[in-house]
């Protein structure tokens, strides 16, 4: 396994100059820039990358990561319910991954029901000689509705007023699922998994479900997630904490 020589706990994938973003919003080198920003922005907010070693041990514990890249994700268009395959780019983020974990005591491996989850999960536990995942369809992404298959300026350019609704975050798009919705049914996943779960999980979910729920528990905005970026989530029996893990410069 190719582990981060400096302790980190997670080798960083290297740098892609295109890359899907926490909605499958933005293409190009503007992607590229958005999710660096992003992953500078998601530092500041939840501190260095938590180290290898783990203060408890015997408490469940989350490796919440979003999903590799997709054909639809590097031309940034919204997937959410639309079952798209891992790229490339995508499966060989995936090994990385499966790389940068292989010194964890992981466990088990929890996936949602859509192919780019279940093929990033698949080969996780593949690398790291685990069981099959186990499959949750709670940990699916956020429903997109009328926005699915669509760049942001084309959401913009066929509903404009759904995507005006959509950005001062008054209205879901018709179609698609509301916003607290969406947030309970991630909570309500991660809850089950961590009663199932003794020590740790890597559990492999969708960068716009993902982002709404930190929101939630961290009280603030939270900028988009890139591919494979990944977090460590603890629950105590009462509530969640999550804490930066990995992430791209």
């Amino acid at each position: 396994c190719d582990i981060d020589r400096q302790g980190t706990g997670l080798s960083r994938p290297a740098p892609r100059e295109r890359s899907g973003t926490g909605t499958g919003t933005g293409t190009g080198t503007g992607a590229g820039r958005e999710n660096r920003r992003g992953a500078a922005f998601l530092s500041a907010l939840l501190g260095r990358p938590s180290q290898i070693a783990h203060s408890s041990p015997r408490m469940p514990r989350i490796l919440l990561t979003r999903h590799g890249e997709t054909a639809w994700n590097a031309l940034g268009k919204l997937q959410g319910h639309t079952d798209i395959e891992l790229n490339d780019a995508g499966r060989g983020q995936a090994r990385a991954l499966a790389d940068s974990l292989c010194s964890l005591e992981v466990d088990a491996v929890w996936t949602s029901d859509l192919s780019r989850a279940r093929q990033t999960g698949e080969i996780i536990a593949s690398a790291l000689g685990l069981a099959a995942p186990t499959v949750e369809p709670d940990l699916r992404e956020r429903r997109f509705g009328v926005f699915e298959g669509l760049t942001r300026d084309e959401c913009a350019t066929k509903h404009p007023e759904a995507w005006q609704a959509w950005l001062a975050r008054t209205a879901a798009p018709p179609g698609g699922e509301e916003r607290e919705l969406a947030t309970a049914r991630l909570s309500r996943a991660l809850t089950k998994i961590a009663t199932h779960v003794a020590g740790t999980a890597i559990v492999v979910s969708h960068g716009g479900v993902m982002r709404l729920w930190l929101m939630e528990i961290l009280g603030t905005t939270v900028p988009q997630i890139a591919n494979g970026t990944t977090f460590d989530v603890e629950h105590d029996g009462t509530g969640f904490r999550a804490a930066l893990l990995g992430y791209r410069r």
